[in-house]
């Protein structure tokens, strides 16, 4: 997911720090998360993240459930938020992403549709993405709903560009001013004889100039032949010039994976790097990605956690299980409240059948037997469910339902 990846998450974030000694920006394009190894086996179940309004003091603001395919790809994120402004403190279901792929198993389009209080769904964001003969991204743009037209309104297109031996050498994005696409910024990346990634410049676009204007450069130091990015050395363009102010070191665990960046600043009074940020990776047995911790600074030794990821994995295979044949016949409504009726009909003589109600965690809150029409339970807290029936301990029947 993508967890930080996704346009509205970064400015939320950017509005909550924003009083704050704390660069959200530096905080998210540092973060460092790979794909699981084991996605085949492993199903990737939630996500859950953690913000501090108080340095030090972690409190749960975003959750999402992933679905996926029966070869591993996502094809739906329940995206769940907790209003903490407000002063909230449970869960409530904010926003769907539903995901197509194309042919050769790449992303096609990602529909991103808002769920209100009222469990009331509606268009958002649409993301579409095309591909060259080598399954390298070309395009993705991105499109808004227009409550006002109906229809899907241009909003930004990310473009990229690559070399013969199928590296990234160009990143652009533009915007949309109605038909008309503005360069917004661009990143040039370049590689050694070995192809790793060396340098990589971030320019933006200067509009009084019409022209692309230097704003940071990284470059990046390998130990011999090593793969890894052991350093990197962070440049702004000052006064028409790369002045050194950051730097960054990585340490790797026994296989290979990232489990500590130390993230580097100048501190221009004493003219000395003071380490800012902190990044702790943990994994699992199965060696998924189990936490992510980001903290913060300001003398360089006194660190603040300030966002936590925790990722929960399944044991179960990927894939959707299948329903077993019945004539029984179900009729949940959704939204669904407390106490409201769920008509059961078609019942086969003999049979015992039973209602499992399973939260975003895969948990099972409630489990009760029925013999015709039941009810929906009266102490669930508002947010997505699964609805499974069962007929003599076989599933047959499954319902995404929005409790409010």
């Amino acid at each position: 997911m993508k967890v930080l990846s996704t346009f509205s998450f970064i400015l939320f974030f950017g509005a909550l720090f924003a009083q704050k000694n704390i660069d959200v920006n530096k905080v998210i394009k540092k973060i460092k998360i790979e794909p699981s190894i084991n996605r085949g086996t492993y199903v990737l179940d939630s996500t859950v993240t953690f913000i501090s309004l108080t340095p030090g003091n972690p409190q749960l603001f975003t959750k999402s459930a992933c679905q996926y395919d029966n070869v591993g790809k996502e094809t739906k994120a329940y995206n769940s938020s907790v209003d903490i402004f407000s002063g909230g403190s449970t869960l409530e279901l904010s926003s769907i992403d539903s995901s197509v792929y194309d042919a050769k198993g790449n992303l096609s389009v990602k529909f991103t549709k808002l769920v209100n209080v009222n469990g009331v769904v509606s268009n958002y964001t649409k993301v579409s993405s095309t591909y060259d003969s080598n399954n390298s991204k070309l395009t993705e743009k991105t499109q808004k709903w227009n409550t006002t037209t109906n229809q899907y309104d241009d909003l930004q297109l990310l473009s990229y560009l690559y070399n013969t031996k199928n590296k990234e050498i160009r990143y652009l994005k533009q915007t949309y001013s109605g038909s008309t696409l503005i360069n917004d910024s661009k990143d040039t990346s370049i590689y050694d004889s070995s192809d790793r990634l060396v340098e990589n410049i971030s320019l933006i676009w200067d509009e009084t100039t019409s022209s692309w204007v230097n704003e940071s450069r990284t470059v990046n130091m390998y130990v011999g032949t090593a793969t890894n990015v052991s350093t990197n050395d962070g440049y702004d363009w000052i006064n028409n010039a790369w002045v050194l102010t950051n730097k960054g070191a990585n340490t790797y665990n026994s296989d290979n994976k990232i489990s500590l960046y130390n993230y580097y600043e100048l501190d221009t009074t004493v003219n000395q790097f003071v380490n800012t940020y902190r990044y702790v990776y943990t994994y699992d047995s199965n060696k998924n990605l189990k936490t992510v911790v980001a903290s913060a600074s300001d003398n360089g030794s006194n660190f603040s956690e300030i966002v936590r990821i925790n990722y929960y994995w399944s044991e179960l295979k990927t894939g959707i299980k299948g329903l077993y044949d019945s004539q029984i016949k179900v009729i949940v409504p959704n939204p669904i409240v407390s106490n409201q009726l769920i008509s059961c009909s078609n019942l086969k003589a003999g049979s015992q059948y039973k209602a499992n109600i399973i939260d975003l965690n895969g948990q099972i809150k409630q489990s009760f037997n029925f013999s015709g029409d039941f009810y929906f339970p009266t102490n669930l807290s508002n947010g997505y469910y699964l609805i499974q029936i069962t007929e003599d301990n076989l599933p047959v029947r499954l319902f995404q339902v929005v409790k409010n």
